[in-house]
């Protein structure tokens, strides 16, 4: 392999680590909180009226499409109501 192809597999893994402790994290923040959620998938929240993947930290509401990223800034929107 090229030492460019190296370089991009490299990234390609410490990506796939990165969202596996985003996804642990969140999870774990939510619940310390006490913040109730539904778990679709490993991948896909919905906390109230929000979907939230964990992994990316991208949130989008259901019903206004608004969005955001990051589990804290998801719990903003959450305690404006």
């Amino acid at each position: 392999m090229s030492e460019l192809g190296e370089i991009f597999a490299d990234m390609k893994q410490e990506s796939k680590e990165r969202k596996a402790i985003n996804r642990t994290g969140s999870e774990d923040i939510l619940i310390q909180r006490g913040i109730p959620f539904k778990k679709f998938t490993e991948d896909h929240f919905r906390v109230g009226e929000w979907n939230f993947w964990p992994a990316t930290g991208l949130f989008i509401h259901v019903t206004l499409n608004k969005r955001g990223r990051g589990v804290f800034n998801l719990i903003k929107r959450l305690d404006k109501k």
